[in-house]
């Protein structure tokens, strides 16, 4: 009411398509939501509340009056297929815009005094809707210099790579694999693999023995070489030794003489 007298019709309008005949009250809060924690000094105090959705509380009226009979039954039977649409709208009052708003609750009380007239208090409440956007391979950033950054694989920037096709793996040999063969060739070996394929071909749980060791199969290490070694020729018999003569047991005594 404005000084005792109904607001009629006016900026009052919800959705687009409905415009009360008369608006009792309309009730808007605008409020935070605010942790209850001690924030330190020096903190980011914004990161400490939020902003609640917006509510409006709203008491309109419609009446037979001037219409026809049944006219608020029609208006009643389009606020709930309003409600069930569950679709954001606008409501304008004389102070502002409330957009993304959804009705939350209609309430429609009925006596005799509202028997040709309605006056539901209903209550609406603002739907925050948020936009996410997102980098795809055309809008990817070109990748900042390496040499500026300190941990360039944790901080660099975007790169596109193209379609990367993986490459399969085939069977490969260890360079320089130590594979002399086995007592039972193409059996498995005791490091798991089989002989001829990058294994150590120990030949199951028995070394091979000299006679089994293929030194063609050797990588990097040369077949054993011959060593001939120049003979030693040995003087036989006792020479003298410090001025003694080999003369029996004693002939090393330490007094120095023979026996």
């Amino acid at each position: 009411m404005a000084n005792g007298i109904l607001l009629l019709g006016g900026p009052f309008q919800i959705g687009g398509m409905f415009v009360p005949d008369v608006t009792v009250e309309a009730v808007g809060q605008d409020a935070l939501g605010i942790t209850g924690a001690p924030v330190e000094t020096g903190a980011t105090m914004t990161d400490h509340s939020y902003k609640l959705p917006v509510r409006l509380e709203m008491v309109a009226g419609w009446s037979d009056c001037g219409k026809y009979n049944g006219y608020i039954r029609g208006i009643y039977e389009r606020l709930l297929r309003l409600q069930a649409t569950r679709m954001p709208f606008s409501i304008f009052t004389s102070r502002r815009r409330y957009p993304n708003m959804l009705m939350e609750s209609i309430t429609d009380p009925i006596s005799a005094n509202t028997y040709t007239a309605m006056l539901p208090r209903i209550t609406f409440r603002e739907l925050i809707i948020s936009r996410t956007q997102t980098d795809s391979a055309t809008t990817a950033k070109s990748a900042s210099n390496p040499a500026n950054q300190a941990n360039p694989e944790s901080t660099g920037a975007v790169t596109d790579r193209g379609t990367v096709t993986p490459q399969a793996v085939g069977a490969q040999s260890f360079a320089g694999a130590y594979n002399p063969g086995s007592f039972n060739p193409g059996t498995f070996s005791a490091d798991g693999g089989s002989v001829g394929n990058g294994s150590f071909g120990l030949g199951g749980i028995n070394p091979p023995t000299a006679s089994a060791i293929d030194y063609r199969q050797l990588s990097g290490i040369s077949p054993p070489m011959s060593i001939i070694l120049p003979e030693i020729s040995v003087t036989t018999g006792p020479e003298a030794i410090g001025g003694l003569q080999a003369a029996g047991p004693d002939q090393y005594s330490i007094f120095g003489g023979g026996p």
